[in-house]
């Protein structure tokens, strides 16, 4: 048949992600590669520096949100790929982190405050995953978190480690397995609870 009488089939554009969806992913990803380099620091013992990569871990945590909503680039996978890096990050890194710094002295019972805490922090993600699909939300929830969100619990759950590096004496009372397990537990029990936080 002559190129004359063939029928012209349009093109199909590439309908990958967008960059405005890209560069938030991409600060999750770094999020996510900070909250991982805590844990190698903690077997370490560079506890200031395992704090710190959490902290940077919050920053592009915060980052992220901040330019999707700014570029319009929010995306259901970017909430996906959010939530898993906010459960390594929030969730397992600071449980390890606090086991090791105090915790494992006291063996298998010193792992299960952190075993609740890092489930605390897996619930308190789901939770605001199904959130995400509720069409009608309290008139509240537009300006408040229900329960701590996990960046915050990450930070109340190693507030004892960084009240240790201010002094010898106030390490020996912070880093008491007594009093870094019930921290872990009480910001737990604050992550998963309905207390609505600003």
């Amino acid at each position: 048949m002559p190129a004359l009488f063939r029928r012209r089939i349009p093109r199909q554009r590439f309908k990958g992600l967008s960059i405005n969806r890209m560069i938030p992913n991409m600060l999750t990803l770094f999020a996510l590669c900070a909250g991982m380099t805590s844990i190698p620091f903690a077997v370490q013992g560079r506890w200031e520096a395992a704090v710190a990569a959490i902290c940077i871990a919050a920053v592009f945590d915060w980052l992220d949100g901040y330019i999707a909503r700014l570029l319009k680039g929010s995306s259901r996978f970017g909430a996906e790929l959010d939530s898993l890096s906010d459960f390594l990050c929030f969730g397992a890194a600071p449980a390890i982190i606090v086991y090791l710094w105090s915790l494992q002295s006291l063996g298998t019972l010193g792992w299960i405050p952190c075993l609740l805490y890092a489930i605390c922090a897996a619930l308190r993600l789901a939770r605001f995953n199904v959130a995400l699909d509720e069409p009608v939300l309290p008139p509240w929830a537009f300006n408040f978190f229900s329960g701590v969100p996990s960046p915050a619990g990450a930070g109340l759950a190693v507030l004892p480690m960084m009240f240790s590096f201010w002094s010898d004496e106030v390490e020996a009372i912070a880093r008491h397995p007594l009093a870094t397990g019930v921290v872990l537990l009480i910001v737990a029990g604050l992550m998963v609870s309905r207390l609505p936080t600003f």
